[in-house]
């Protein structure tokens, strides 16, 4: 699970549950084309009309363009390691040959033009959380050609490869020596990746002392600092703007030896992985970090991003500590989060899983879907070996239970069996010309009892069952017995989830009200992502039973052998006489579904509350809600009210505003419903008072004057049919309009905003 084991070959048994989801993994990726991903590095060289291919929609025609073809570098080098397809090393040649014949003299070479480094570089750039020198996360977006360019080389042996990339790090350096250490920092503001990461890895490549040096100072100091201390600061930062820099940190430990920086990834793992993660191993809500130990239920919640960074940060871990914790952690994350979030027949990946009960997941499309979770899904199937097997020294470790083979010059081990429908798995050594390491086995949590093993000759020590001297012919057989058990989401005693074995059990709900005319089709979750992850839920019974005892009301249904792993619960165990069907979270797809059970109605959070009322939602300060609803502004600022977990934006004087593109429901009477912080009272020369405007139309005037309450408060305005009237209709009827908060003068304001809904009257 650490770099040692890219020394490993591991292939997982095709028909298995890894096996099958890798398979459609690379046909996704291969029905890409390549052409196509490369058509913004010709348009960033002013070469547009030598490109083969237009560019693909979405984020790839967008400022971000370029960073799905270094996902998509990476994927393809993934590939040829863990499956040796020769489809995919041709096609990984094939881009990066063109990337040799783009680069510039200098060694530049991305998706978006360079003037937003080359103002970096001179020192004189404005910068935002995603905006550097105007443009929208440069770095982020050039770091995934780095990245990709790397792996093309470490794990496909493609030496071109290597020969650009430091093309591409030597112009960096060059431009990067310019500038003073404050505006270094300054410029680590907006979100830049895997920076800090791809340096450490160029110097452990070529051991040129400036990549080292780089390296350090890609160190977010604001961010480090506090955890290298023991300082939990991280609610409210930007979830996965933060992984990649600790992922960088871990790196540096390994080739420097400092502690300091082992002990904040030590410090950042605890806390994520034990105080903001939910039941399937994801974390974030709206894509930021939220208070330590509560679990925020939401449609935006586990950005499939972070899990696949967080897997890759506790690789390293794992290299350190040898920690079946650890270990479990990453088992928990990849079944459940990872697996579950691409579409098992056409390989469509996820942004976020919801974990608000009702909803259903959201895939993208092929055409235009190129998020930051689409690039690392292509990535993350190719992967799947590496969190199985691990070789630390002398030991190699049997992380998760999954049918494969293992092999290094000498020796060959196969894994077979299903220790969740058979209870068994067998491990046989199948050569040994050399000396077999010492064989470590996981003691999952999950299992009823300690695994019982066939061989005498076991230690167990630390969580860990030991063998050696193991030779040719040798085989180990291991039962197990997985139990249904309770876990307790964190900061809400009266919510559940249940698992059986590793696998997060999801309640099967159906249908019922589902985007599209027929449900149950798989365009009906995929496509228009906002739309779809605005869509109603529906209510979830509670749980009446004893939710302590889960054995007693969650019952094995159907043929396993045959139907895969399926409970029902009993007569009586869910309120309103329901019985309900759940399998592992990961096996549901294109159906409404909950993973959390509540023990009774509790208090509705504002997404229930507005559930069947809300058409449209902006959340400012968010990234991804402020992009998707084309937002603009001006005189901006935003920021993050800890007590509320939730961030604002306002906009001050004539020349301030702040507008976004919303969608309504004609067919009924129509509202804007604006949740604003209370506690903002009365500033010296500044009064809150703007208009709202719904396409070009002002539809109130407001004067706020806060109670000095920590606290939201909502406001509706009632929106006219005319001022909607012959707007084009879209999806599902809807029509679209500017929705525009504009200060009324001289030292006003509009803000500060926590929320926008657009809001269906109902009767």
């Amino acid at each position: 699970m650490n770099l040692s084991s890219q020394n490993l070959t591991v292939r997982l048994a095709p028909d298995s549950l890894l096996g099958r989801s890798q398979a459609v993994g690379l046909e996704y990726v291969l029905a890409l084309d390549a052409d196509r991903l490369l058509s913004p590095c010709w348009i960033a060289a002013g070469r547009e009309l030598e490109a083969k291919g237009r560019p693909y929609g979405g984020w790839e025609s967008r400022q971000i363009a370029g960073h799905s073809l270094g996902h998509y570098l990476s994927a393809l080098s993934g590939f040829v390691e863990a499956t040796g397809s020769e489809t995919a090393r041709k096609r990984l040649d094939y881009a990066v040959s063109e990337l040799g014949r783009l680069q510039r003299s200098d060694g530049y070479i991305g998706g978006v033009p360079s003037a937003p480094f080359d103002a970096a570089f001179s020192g004189t750039f404005q910068v935002e959380n995603f905006s550097l020198a105007g443009y929208w996360v440069p770095w982020y977006s050039v770091h995934k050609i780095y990245a990709g360019l790397i792996e093309a080389y470490r794990r496909a042996g493609n030496a071109e490869a290597l020969r650009i990339v430091t093309g591409m790090a030597d112009w960096a350096a060059n431009g990067l020596s310019r500038m003073s250490d404050a505006d270094f920092q300054r410029m680590l503001v907006c979100e830049h990746g895997g920076m800090c990461l791809a340096f450490a890895d160029l110097y452990s490549i070529t051991r040129d002392e400036r990549y080292l040096e780089l390296a350090v100072r890609w160190i977010h100091r604001s961010v480090v600092d506090p955890l290298t201390a023991g300082k939990d600061s991280l609610q409210g930062l930007h979830a996965n703007t933060q992984i990649p820099k600790i992922i960088g940190l871990a790196r540096l430990y390994e080739l420097t030896g400092k502690t300091e920086y082992r002990r904040g990834v030590e410090f950042f793992w605890e806390n994520v992985t034990k105080k903001r993660s939910y039941a399937i191993g994801g974390n974030s809500i709206g894509e930021h970090f939220g208070p330590a130990g509560k679990e925020s239920l939401g449609k935006d919640t586990c950005e499939t991003c972070n899990t696949y960074n967080m897997i890759e940060l506790g690789s390293h871990v794992f290299s350190w500590t040898g920690s079946a914790e650890v270990s479990e952690f990453c088992e928990r994350a990849l079944y459940n989060h990872i697996l579950a979030s691409q579409e098992p027949d056409t390989g469509a990946k996820t942004y976020f899983v919801s974990t608000q009960p009702g909803h259903f997941k959201v895939y993208g499309t092929v055409e235009d879907s190129f998020w930051c979770c689409t690039g690392t899904g292509m990535e993350n199937p190719e992967r799947y070996g590496k969190t199985v097997w691990s070789l630390d020294g002398d030991a190699l470790s049997l992380l998760l239970f999954a049918p494969s083979t293992v092999s290094a010059a000498g020796w060959e081990i196969e894994a077979s069996g299903d220790p969740f429908r058979d209870g068994t798995m067998t491990l046989r050594v199948m050569r040994s010309e050399t000396t077999v390491p010492r064989l470590r086995i996981r003691q999952p949590s999950w299992n009823s009892a300690p695994l019982s093993l066939s061989s005498e000759n076991v230690v167990e020590r630390g969580g860990w069952f030991e063998i050696d001297g193991l030779k040719a012919g040798d085989s180990l057989s291991i039962t197990f017995d997985p139990i249904v058990r309770m876990r307790t989401a964190m900061g809400n005693d009266s919510l559940y989830s249940f698992e059986y074995g590793p696998f997060v059990l999801a309640a099967c709900l159906g249908v019922k009200g589902f985007p599209g005319e027929k449900g149950n089709a798989a365009s009906d979750t995929v496509g228009d992502h906002l739309s779809l992850m605005n869509w109603p839920g529906i209510p979830v019974p509670p749980v009446i039973a004893d939710v302590r005892r889960p054995a007693d009301f969650i019952a094995p249904a159907g043929d396993w052998k045959k139907d895969g792993i399926l409970f029902e619960t009993i007569s009586g165990a869910i309120a309103g006489g329901e019985r309900l069907f759940l399998k592992p979270f990961h096996e549901v797809h294109h159906e409404r579904y909950t993973i959390y059970f509540s023990a009774g109605t509790g208090a509705a959070g504002r997404d229930e509350r507005f559930a069947a009322s809300t058409v449209d939602l902006v959340k400012p300060g968010e990234q991804q809600s402020e992009i998707e609803h084309g937002m603009k502004k001006a005189e901006s600022s935003t920021g993050y009210i800890a007590s509320l977990d939730m961030r604002w934006r306002e906009a001050a004087g004539p020349d301030g505003y702040i507008s976004c593109r919303m969608k309504f429901d004609p067919s009924r009477p129509a509202e804007l419903l604006v949740a604003w912080h209370d506690m903002d009272g009365p500033r010296p020369g500044l009064k809150r008072r703007f208009d709202i405007v719904v396409n070009g139309s002002r539809i109130a005037a407001v004067d706020l004057v806060g109670s000095g309450e920590d606290r939201a408060v909502d406001s509706r305005f009632a929106v006219p049919a005319e001022v909607l009237a012959g707007l084009p209709a879209g999806s599902g009827g809807l029509v679209e309009a500017e929705v525009m908060f504009k200060p009324a003068g001289k030292r006003t304001a509009a803000g500060k905003i926590l929320e926008v809904r657009s809001l269906r009257v109902m009767d």
